[in-house]
């Protein structure tokens, strides 16, 4: 009986601290090319908080597809929002960012910087059969990289 292996590589980042007013957590997806961020929020006071923004940054060959959407969370709530990113190499990649929502007051808005997430793609490279003359054109294809 043969084993079916499973084509996306998932891990869990946690991106907040526990005594921050909004605990976060993100599910990093790692399907070939394509990262579906799952983020898990936490509202972790006793008020509504309002405008909650997840802005994303990236280092390295990574681009932001779609941003997480705006939300409002209760006393206690949780909520997840999901992110795409596009990766255009095999690079090692970074992504960061931060965390706004609006104050009591409405004037000027908290932010709570996110811890940064490391993908390696590395990981996610899923070995192929390659028969010898397709080996050696492609080999030739890219003679200019072995020289250099």
């Amino acid at each position: 009986m043969s084993e079916v292996q499973n084509d996306i590589d998932q891990k869990i980042y946690q991106l907040t601290g526990y005594s921050d007013p909004i605990y976060a957590e993100a599910i990093a997806e790692v399907h070939h090319y394509d990262i579906l961020l799952k983020i898990v929020l936490i509202n972790r006071t006793q008020k509504t908080i309002q405008n909650i923004n997840c802005e994303l940054l990236t280092q390295g060959n990574l681009k932001v597809v779609e941003k997480p959407v705006s939300l409002t969370l209760r006393a206690g709530a949780s909520q997840i929002v999901k992110s795409s990113l596009k990766v255009s190499s095999t690079d090692n990649g970074a992504i960061y960012g931060y965390l706004t929502f609006d104050s009591a007051s409405g004037n000027v808005p908290h932010v709570i910087n996110i811890n940064e997430i490391q993908i390696d793609f590395i990981n996610a490279l899923m070995p192929a059969d390659c028969s010898e003359l397709e080996f050696k054109k492609k080999w030739a294809d890219y003679d200019w990289e072995n020289k250099v």
